[in-house]
């Protein structure tokens, strides 16, 4: 029988043979990078090294993305992921690194620096020396700028993030409706505040804070319309998304005499990692960089994000920042003819299976190559990826068109990677590499130090390369780390009270709709006449009567909350240590 010409290496007297590669071989199908001259012009492209003499190394340089397995102690960071920063920066790619013990940072920054590199870090470690970023800024920018829909969207998403947190499978009740509590107060707040630094985490407390003690306190008011929190929100147009927000965790609020305790404890639960930490009200209460900038072609950029691989707490900053830089850049790159970012942005995501879950991972990962965007995903565990993933962490592999394993003592893991590199040729029995070997490939400790690394490449035979430790790169090690600036201590409040008091009533309405522009924090020419107070229906086309009050005392005081004095005691006293 005739066979077809593609077919002949693994038919016949030509049948394919299953076999480790050879370093020509290996060579052949990567990209060679000159790494001797730190201080010498930009290599054409980066990537990580599969084969090294700390002079010249070769690496994958395509658009893949690659998975690094290995233990605790297994060198991935010292042998793999520093070399590979070391060579994106020579290329001048962006790159986005979570940097769980501010290890790399330490390694890398001076050098980054040097080579011109634009560089912030967001450190959640030691959140008194650290850039700031807002999670809220960009949903409010997209909204104010016509994207209304993208700009809910993206807070709701930071909304879901902070209640599945603390969500209870006990009281699924409770976390819906605390989720559509603060999804109307987020809306609310981002609806009315007049500018980026107002809408932030903070605010959404102090907000919260306005529900409860309205709630708690029949004589207390929700605004300075005199009206309670219920009042409020029956005030608010028909159909609008921030009504019906608010108006569903009312309705399910009344299932239950405990209920509307158990929604707050939960809210409260969502947002306790701001209220709790004036460091974190301020590190995420502004930004003092602009993530828009990393799709600007003529800049580097080198982003840093901190975590205490100790404490868990604020790793939810650090995956919502992760996703909303990734949705910004997608955005981005559809603006340009290209559809693609001009300079590559890498995410290095260090000790990824112990973030929190970043929604739509699988989709991310398999949407970012057609966007100029690669992921380096480095997994201590296969255990701790499923459970974080569940049934998308096998997608999220597979999308990972390159392996490297270093060790494991996971029995499941091992085997799955036996399998992945076969059998011996002519002896379907006897595997290429055995059990034992895989459990136990060479770590070498000292001035020859390095670690042997078995390399899975996309069309590629099975190779094991031992990788340099990055004690042994003399060209990159007289780079000192340079040190964090000092977080700014800035912080402003949203206040629902001074918008109704300052607003006409169309202008109020319009907020509360978005239907037109924000007002200003001027004085109005005429302020409200103590001695009188009048009341009048008017017709405002379309959205019913609207009162027009005009107020009998000096309106009431914002309703106080230990909390929220406690926290603004402390940022006015420059105290910036947790509680």
């Amino acid at each position: 029988m005739k066979h077809n010409y593609r077919y002949m290496n693994y038919v016949g007297d030509s049948q394919f043979e299953n076999r480790f590669a050879t370093p020509n071989e290996m060579k052949a199908v990567l990209t060679r990078m000159d790494i001797s001259d730190a201080d010498g012009k930009d290599i054409p492209t980066g990537g990580m090294p599969f084969i090294s003499d700390t002079k010249v190394a070769y690496g994958d340089t395509q658009d893949y993305h690659t998975l690094v397995l290995g233990s605790t102690g297994s060198m991935k960071s010292r042998t793999l992921i520093l070399p590979t920063i070391y060579t994106l920066a020579l290329a001048g790619e962006n790159i986005v690194i979570a940097d769980p013990k501010g290890e790399l940072y330490d390694f890398t920054s001076g050098f980054l620096k040097k080579r011109g590199y634009i560089i912030n870090v967001v450190n959640l470690r030691d959140m008194k020396h650290s850039d700031c970023w807002n999670p809220l800024g960009e949903a409010w920018t997209l909204f104010h700028n016509g994207e209304q829909e993208a700009g809910l969207n993206l807070a709701y998403e930071l909304v879901n993030s902070l209640t599945d947190r603390v969500a209870d499978s006990k009281s699924p009740s409770w976390a819906i409706a605390a989720k559509q509590l603060l999804n109307g107060l987020v809306e609310l707040m981002i609806r009315g505040a007049q500018s980026i630094e107002e809408c932030n985490a903070g605010s959404l407390s102090t907000l919260l804070d306005r529900v409860k003690i309205a709630d708690q306190d029949p004589s207390s008011r929700f605004d300075d319309d005199g009206r309670s929190f219920l009042e409020f929100v029956n005030s608010l147009p028909e159909g609008c998304s921030l009504k019906n927000n608010l108006f569903s965790s009312v309705n399910m609020t009344r299932t239950a005499t405990t209920t509307l305790a158990g929604v707050l404890d939960v809210a409260y639960g969502a947002v306790s990692a701001f209220t709790t930490s004036t460091s974190l009200m301020s590190l995420t209460s502004h930004n003092t960089f602009d993530i828009h900038h990393l799709a600007h072609e003529g800049e580097k950029h080198a982003i840093f994000l901190i975590v205490p691989d100790e404490d868990t707490t604020y790793h939810f900053i650090a995956t919502s920042f992760i996703k909303q830089l990734y949705n910004c850049m997608i955005k981005e790159s559809f603006k340009l003819s290209t559809g693609q970012l001009p300079v590559r942005l890498n995410f290095i995501l260090d000790e990824f299976a112990n973030l929190p879950k970043i929604p739509d991972m699988p989709s991310m990962i398999t949407a970012a190559r057609s966007r100029n965007m690669r992921f380096f995903l480095v997994v201590q565990s296969n255990n701790q990826l499923h459970a974080t993933y569940k049934d998308d962490a096998e997608t999220i592999k597979t999308n990972c068109l390159n392996w490297v394993y270093l060790s494991t003592k996971e029995d499941q893991l091992i085997q799955q990677i036996q399998r992945m590199v076969g059998n011996r040729s002519g002896n379907s029995n006897e595997p290429l590499i055995t059990y034992q070997e895989l459990s136990s490939l060479r770590k070498v400790v000292g001035p020859k130090g390095g670690a042997d690394a078995l390399i899975l490449m996309h069309r590629s035979r099975p190779f094991v390369s031992f990788m340099p430790d990055v004690s042994r790169y003399e060209q990159f090690r007289r780079y000192p780390s340079i040190p964090i600036r000092d977080a700014d201590g800035k912080f402003v409040f949203f206040d629902l009270n001074k918008r109704a008091l300052f607003l006409e009533e169309e202008e109020a309405l319009e907020i509360y709709t978005g239907a037109g522009k924000l007002a200003t924090d001027e004085e109005p020419e005429e302020k409200p006449n103590p001695e009188s107070k009048t009341s009048s229906k008017k017709d405002l086309g379309g959205w019913g009567d609207w009162d027009e009050e005009e107020e009998t005392q000096e309106p009431a005081k914002k309703p106080s909350s230990s909390t929220l004095d406690e926290l603004l005691k402390k940022l006015k006293e420059g105290d910036g240590e947790d509680e």
